[in-house]
């Protein structure tokens, strides 16, 4: 199947410009670090974003119906089924006996876990390779590139809570389960969005979010220079159970 384009999502868990690090299993297993985030689709009533949502859903649907037609023949369904991290959608054949994970989540109780809004969708996506990154502001005319958008030059503006637009390329697995996916092609920011919306506050400039004053010195240099060493136990990474 062709690449296809997403409908304007919520960015959450960006590791665009660096890959996400591997953690201990994956890394015992070879696995290459990957560029990657979650897209989270908010509710709408529009039926153009209706039909945009129904478009990346079937497109999932049709990979797997051509990937495994005989085992998919005859009345497929939609399900819900429990997983070992929270409720998936799957497409279950006629008997019952045979299951493909699909790449979207929408249970509400997931959504209530990942901090996104009652009502939405959302599905990860990733790559090997870096992904490109351009703005809605196009080339100036004269340029070879008139017309086109031009990349986007602030890489922290593809923080959690931006609103983007990504190029898809739904794909079938197989192994110890069977599944379509999204492979993550590039990205279009279209603005800053709310990172609120999907619980991401931490994701707003520190510079917004605290006041300056004037009369304090801004002379830095022994900012911790008498510092005790941490205790024992006392690396964030203990703290947040990493």
């Amino acid at each position: 199947m062709s690449r296809l384009v997403s409908a304007v999502a919520v960015l959450s868990y960006p590791n665009i410009f660096t890959p996400r690090p591997l953690n201990e299993k994956d890394l015992a297993a070879g696995k290459a670090p990957k560029y990657q985030a979650a897209f989270v689709f908010l509710p709408s009533e529009d039926p153009a974003v209706i039909a945009q949502y129904k478009a990346m859903k079937q497109a999932a649907i049709d990979i797997a119906r051509a990937k495994w037609a005989t085992k998919l023949a005859g009345n497929i369904s939609l399900r819900a089924l429990d997983t070992e991290h929270g409720m998936a959608n799957f497409l279950v054949s006629e008997d019952g006996d045979f299951r493909i994970r699909l790449p979207w989540r929408d249970d509400a109780s997931v959504l209530r876990k990942k901090g996104y809004p009652e009502g939405s969708f959302f599905f990860n996506a990733s790559t090997l390779h870096k992904p490109q990154v351009v703005t809605q502001i196009p080339y100036p005319v004269g340029h070879v590139r008139a017309g086109k958008p031009m990349p986007l030059e602030d890489e922290s503006m593809m923080r959690a809570g931006a609103l983007v637009v990504a190029s898809l390329d739904p794909y079938a697995y197989e192994g110890s389960s069977n599944g379509v996916t999204f492979g993550l092609g590039n990205l279009q920011y279209i603005g800053a969005g709310d990172p609120d919306v999907i619980g991401a506050s931490a994701g707003a400039n520190a510079s917004d979010e605290f006041s300056a004053d004037a009369s304090v010195v801004a002379d830095l240099s022994d900012v911790g220079a008498d510092e005790a060493p941490a205790a024992a136990g006392d690396d964030i990474t203990d703290l947040l159970g990493g």
